[in-house]
């Protein structure tokens, strides 16, 4: 059932269609009363012709509490977009979906606080994924940490209130594995994100502070603490240094995902660190915008056998010698992204003085190897 509602979502026009019939006869194929986990729904369609149209599907309060009813048994919901949900609809499912543990919200701007106490109160949440919601204050995270503390993967993301203070009762949360913080309403300090994980960050196994504006200062923490990461994003810190990041590294254990885009101080120290502490259980390194990186040490990376994805797109010393030993290299790797590599055909004086890059037409493919950001497959 969750890949028959994948491919209706690809038909924009036909998912708005049925969402909107959900208000009056709902496809029955699609619900069941003991489905554990609810499809991951976008609540909000966007047609596209020649010109590009957000038209937000006719939805009443009535369609929202149609899903509890035909499906009371869930424990995972997932609903992207979901900007008319209210603060009723959440105490609604509160008080009807009794074994709901897991659930992930985007956009719910509409839920006031009242809401999301009465749901935690109700409902002993195991993980939250919030993302942009500005009624979240610090009586809503102390709620939370009252009622669920049990709970393990935590995003709190594009939060308008988050500050240190909303920190402070979420150190609380010893158990938890997963921890989004990512681009909050203020910058947060170096500080009060160390205190936190010093409490909660022994068991973290994905940390993601993209967007906070930390420093360096924060790093030594993350190697202390965290000590069974697996998963790091630290994207758009673009305070971080080099030398910082490469120390980081080095203390560390080994790490699955790297996603570092746009910290642009960042080079060879850091890169030859995580190859070499991490190259062989590394799957993902994202690194775009390392703009200054050597080709010597972005060919390292054919070192690391399992990788599967790599992003270095607008890392202008990326050569197609470059390209060919990272797939020559890597045997499981899946994903090659190139944005912003290739030249214009200048001479080589003019394009080193506009900054283009030295890919060429000719780069090198492999089979089952996706490289995205060819230009010329874009014309």
């Amino acid at each position: 059932m969750d890949k028959v509602c994948r491919i209706i979502s690809k038909s924009r026009r036909l998912y708005a269609l049925w969402w909107r019939s959900l208000t009056a006869a709902p496809p029955k194929p699609l619900h069941s009363s003991t489905r554990p986990r609810g499809p991951n729904w976008s609540c909000t369609t966007v047609l596209v012709s020649d010109y590009r149209c957000a038209i937000d599907v006719d939805l009443v309060q009535s369609s929202y509490m149609a899903l509890s009813n035909l499906c009371p048994n869930l424990e995972r919901l997932s609903l992207h977009l979901c900007g008319q949900i209210s603060t009723d609809t959440l105490i609604a499912w509160a008080e009807s979906l009794t074994k709901l543990r897991h659930i992930e919200l985007v956009a719910p701007f509409l839920v006031r606080k009242q809401g999301w106490i009465e749901f935690f109160r109700l409902r002993r949440l195991k993980s939250l994924l919030v993302t942009q919601s500005p009624r979240i204050d610090l009586e809503v995270v102390e709620a939370l940490v009252q009622y669920c503390p049990d709970i393990t993967d935590l995003r709190l993301s594009q939060i308008g209130q988050m500050s240190d203070v909303l920190l402070q009762p979420l150190a609380a949360l010893s158990r938890l594995t997963s921890l989004n913080l990512s681009s909050p309403g203020s910058p947060l300090s170096d500080r009060a994100v160390a205190e936190l994980l010093e409490t909660a960050g022994s068991n973290l196994v994905h940390l993601d502070l993209s967007g906070t504006e930390l420093s360096d200062d924060v790093l030594p923490a993350i190697a202390k603490h965290c000590i069974v990461l697996r998963s790091l994003s630290l994207r758009h810190l673009g305070d971080l240094s080099d030398d910082a990041v490469g120390r980081m590294f080095n203390t560390m254990g080994n790490l699955e995902r790297v996603d570092l885009e746009k910290c642009h101080q960042l080079r060879e120290k850091a890169l030859n660190a995580l190859i070499d502490h991490s190259k062989s259980a590394i799957e993902s390194i994202k690194i775009p915008g390392w703009k200054d990186v050597p080709a010597e040490a972005l060919g390292r990376m054919a070192e690391c056998k399992v990788l599967k994805e790599v992003d270095m797109g607008w890392c202008r010393q990326v050569t197609d010698y470059t390209v060919k030993e990272i797939l020559d290299g890597c045997e499981q790797l899946e994903v090659l992204r190139v944005w912003g590599e290739f030249t214009d055909a200048l001479p080589t004086e003019q394009s080193d003085r506009i900054g283009c890059n030295q890919l060429t037409d000719a780069v090198p493919r492999k089979r089952g190897v996706k490289v995205i950001g060819i230009e010329t497959h874009a014309i």
